[in-house]
């Protein structure tokens, strides 16, 4: 009989095909080719229609709800692995979550899977207690080369139960889908990723080009919505904003597109939405803020958090056919973060676990 490996995600991610956000997505494609699937189990809150091509449990609390989400979930698990303990556990993005299993639980491969800045993440802010989180732990996982690097800020010593595996994305097409003179902004709608100032250069760049078009696609914060609505009026019905669609619709709307754009303020641990870009061989206009600069090596023109630097590049690629193509055939061409090759590292990881287990 094959390894047991239990993946836990935080209780309020959506691990259905209609409502999935980044990470849970990320879950999804590495493991529904895995050689380990006939025993993966994804653990989590409730859902109405998770995946059906990777086995999923949901866990209600219970009584153990007086403990927190956190705290509840933990204690949830034992109480069903005491009857079926599976031969390793993997903790997406919950610090304090993989260490009440590692205490639990103490006999069996743990891994923590960090999607966003240590620093972020309850359980990992200070220099101590990611030292304590590295001591007790199998492995730990960062889904990029940055954010392993903050992870080991103020450590010394070990660091080879740390492994990056890279955040895959999908490229379901032979070859560079026909484009349209369509511009995504595929994101979180909130100040932080650069919502408004984007629209702003938009707003400031496509009066002068009425074939082209854009589209804001994402949850959003309210007074952010409001904002998008007067900044882009002037554009009419070449300019819509939408809520969350399911992954498939996303992925259609990347092949369509021409121009992605990714210009956060915020450090991103990785940057799927500009990974996506790439495998979609869209032109990328990003900023460089943490894991985004491994992806603008490979394509993508750098911009400043400002509107007349977002703008500057859009007037570059809108006005200038040649350097359009150009920066597409430069994204289709370096795209490297292959669903294949992360599924790859993650077998990797759990091996050698095995192993030495």
């Amino acid at each position: 009989m094959g390894k047991k490996i239990a993946i836990i995600l935080p209780y309020r991610a959506n691990f259905n095909p209609a409502t999935a956000g980044g990470l849970e997505i990320g879950v999804f494609y590495q493991n529904k080719s895995s050689t380990f699937l006939d025993g993966i189990t994804v653990y989590g809150g409730p859902q109405d229609a998770p995946y059906s091509d990777v086995p999923y449990r949901s866990v209600p609390l219970g009584a153990y709800r007086m403990f927190g989400k956190n705290g509840g979930l933990s204690r949830a698990l034992k109480n069903i692995w005491d009857k079926d303990l599976p031969d390793m556990f993997e903790v997406h993005n919950r610090a304090t979550v993989f260490m009440n299993l590692v205490s639990l639980v103490p006999d069996i491969p743990s891994v923590l899977y960090l999607h966003n800045v240590p620093q972020t993440i309850k359980g990992l802010k200070t220099a101590s207690e990611r030292a304590r989180v590295l001591e007790k732990a199998s492995a730990i996982v960062c889904c990029s080369s940055w954010v392993k690097q903050r992870f080991c800020e103020g450590l010394s010593g070990d660091f080879s139960k740390l492994h990056i595996v890279v955040n895959g994305v999908p490229r379901p097409w032979e070859k560079k889908p026909k484009k349209e003179k369509l511009i995504l902004f595929p994101n979180r709608l909130i100040k932080d990723k650069g919502t408004e100032l984007f629209a702003e250069a938009l707003a400031h760049v496509l009066p002068r080009y009425p074939e082209w078009r854009c589209m804001f696609v994402g949850a959003g914060d309210q007074d952010v919505l409001s904002n998008l609505d007067r900044i882009l009026k002037p554009l009419g019905s070449r300019a819509e904003v939408h809520g969350l669609m399911p992954y498939d619709e996303i992925l259609d709307l990347f092949a369509r597109s021409s121009i992605i754009g990714v210009p956060v303020f915020c450090d991103e641990a990785f940057g799927r939405t500009a990974a996506e870009a790439l495998a979609a061989g869209a032109a990328l206009i990003a900023t460089n803020k943490g894991g985004l600069d491994d992806i603008l090596q490979r394509a993508g023109i750098c911009v400043e958090p400002t509107v007349e630097s977002m703008a500057d590049a859009l007037e570059l690629l809108v006005g200038e056919r040649e350097e359009l193509i150009k920066e597409q055939e430069k994204s289709w061409t370096n795209f490297d973060y292959s669903v294949e090759q992360s599924a790859s590292q993650l077998e990797a990881v759990r091996e050698r676990l095995f192993e030495i287990s």
